[in-house]
């Protein structure tokens, strides 16, 4: 009976294990399937991430990355975008503007907005 809590503690190990392969968010930056096979389907809903952001995606073989970032205290967001091409960010319907910092998206959010980001 003492040993039961490690069955729970290996519940979260797998859970967390599996969280970090579909969103990263370490050193500020959101990394979307950062560790999940390309040829394999994923999608997410609402995965807390660093810099107070509520982000959703999905993504399989053969489909283009879609994303929603809801920003929960209007701080920058940085998006590493390992797709081909560079994405159309939208706030309401309306473009939002961005610049591109090496392999980052960087655009600023205000709170309580939510972004949806797609592949060209």
């Amino acid at each position: 009976r003492l040993d039961q809590w490690r069955l729970v503690e290996n519940q979260y190990m797998q859970i967390l294990g599996v969280s970090e392969m579909l969103l990263q968010s370490q050193s500020g930056i959101l990394r979307l399937f950062p560790y999940w096979p390309e040829d394999k389907a994923a999608a997410f809903h609402d995965l807390r991430a660093r810099g107070a952001f509520l982000v959703s995606a999905e993504r399989a073989p053969g489909t283009k990355l879609r994303a929603t970032i809801h920003s929960l205290r209007g701080n920058t967001c940085r998006l590493r975008w390992n797709q081909a091409g560079s994405p159309t960010i939208l706030q309401k319907g309306e473009p939002v503007p961005f610049v591109v910092e090496g392999r980052d998206l960087v655009f600023d959010t205000q709170a309580g907005a939510v972004y949806s980001v797609d592949e060209e």
